[in-house]
């Protein structure tokens, strides 16, 4: 299998496009273990070529229909291709997303303007990851995508105050100074 992706990989590199993706598709089809696919896929990311990456997950979930990595990594290009319903379809089967999972649908909420179940399910995020201890998930981004969220449901204070700690995080950040300051004088606030 190395040596079949290093030769994906090479024609990927010379702009082989066409045939990239057929050799790929074969590999998937015929040859390779579910394993290399998200490296197959990777290369077809890669080479501009989503759509063909996303036919190796669905044949990747025709044979697990479970494989809640497949579903994200298809989710994510769905995403990527800003076709959030597509994404949203095809995470709704799992029941137990991860931090990282809610944090992905939080996203395609916010991108289909419905900021209030993005905000559910970033707070649904944020409480797994303390759950399971990720404390890298915790981010000056997350605080920030959570001020947003709560300014567009109409929870100002609550805004202010993810965009307070989002410069606790970082408190030398002029980014962070800012984005608290404008939030503070758009709503007239100390």
């Amino acid at each position: 299998p190395d040596l079949w992706l290093l030769k994906a990989r090479v024609m990927a590199r010379n702009g082989a496009t066409a045939q990239l993706v057929a050799y790929l598709e074969e590999l998937v089809a015929d040859y390779l273990s579910p394993e290399s696919f998200p490296e197959a896929a990777d290369i077809l990311i890669n080479a501009d070529q989503p759509e063909a990456a996303m036919r190796i997950f669905r044949h990747y979930l025709a044979g697990d229909p479970d494989s809640v990595t497949a579903r994200l990594q298809l989710a994510w290009i769905h995403h990527g291709l800003q076709q959030p319903k597509l994404a949203l379809d095809v995470l709704r089967p799992v029941e137990d997303l991860q931090a990282h999972g809610l944090l992905l649908t939080a996203y395609l909420h916010r991108e289909l303007g419905d900021s209030a179940l993005a905000l559910q399910a970033v707070e649904r995020a944020k409480t797994r990851a303390r759950e399971e201890q990720q404390t890298g998930f915790l981010t000056v981004d997350l605080y920030q995508f959570c001020a947003l969220l709560q300014e567009a449901v109409g929870n100002v204070p609550a805004a202010i105050e993810a965009a307070r700690q989002a410069l606790a995080l970082s408190p030398q950040s002029a980014e962070c100074a800012n984005f608290l300051g404008y939030l503070l004088a758009d709503h007239n606030q100390d």
